[in-house]
């Protein structure tokens, strides 16, 4: 998903960057969304 289809989530949850590089988003990245814990992630820091 892009980071614009789950910003609104994100912002009301306080977390706008990547748990792993700990990087913010930009509107067109790819993003990878664990649902459970709304943990969100570039593709590229857990994709290998």
């Amino acid at each position: 998903m892009l980071y614009y289809e789950v910003k609104d989530l994100k912002v009301r949850k306080g977390a706008l960057e990547c748990m792993v590089c700990l990087s913010e988003f930009e509107d067109n990245e790819e993003l990878c969304l664990l649902p459970r814990y709304n943990h969100v992630f570039h593709l590229d820091c857990i994709d290998t």
